[in-house]
């Protein structure tokens, strides 16, 4: 596997009665975010790809009723270039309301945080979405 602006990280989601989900199975084969049951899963775990560090840790605590979100998107760098990042947090619904708070991770670490729209984060970060998504 090539390691690139665009394959940086890996994931690995935990819960209950131990269920463990990798990005990658046995095989070597990717598995999309998608394919985490949110029903079961407490926390995300997002590491570098190349070294294997923690960049990020989303708990999720469904006591509460938060909800997973969980996905990769490839943006455009101003400037040119393609970058994926990785955005998991949660979402509720408090008092009639769906609150959520987005976690957006660079493959350098950075995290940016936010409860509003992806638009706004991403012209901060200096990037420009593509229109696929991509987990």
């Amino acid at each position: 596997m090539r390691i690139d602006a665009n394959n940086w990280h890996t994931w690995e989601a935990f819960g209950e009665r131990d269920y463990h989900l990798g990005r990658f199975d046995k095989d070597e084969n990717e598995v999309s975010v998608d394919q985490i049951d949110r029903q079961r899963v407490r926390a995300v775990v997002v590491r570098h790809l190349a070294d294997g560090r923690t960049l990020f840790v989303q708990h999720i605590d469904p006591e509460k009723g938060e909800r997973l979100i969980a996905f990769a998107r490839v943006y455009i760098k101003y400037g040119g270039g393609q970058l994926r990042v990785v955005v998991v947090g949660w979402q509720r619904t408090v008092g009639g309301r769906n609150v959520k708070v987005l976690n957006y991770i660079l493959p350098d670490g950075t995290v940016h945080s936010s409860s509003s729209d992806e638009l706004a984060v991403i012209d901060v970060i200096g990037l420009r979405a593509v229109n696929q998504p991509d987990a």
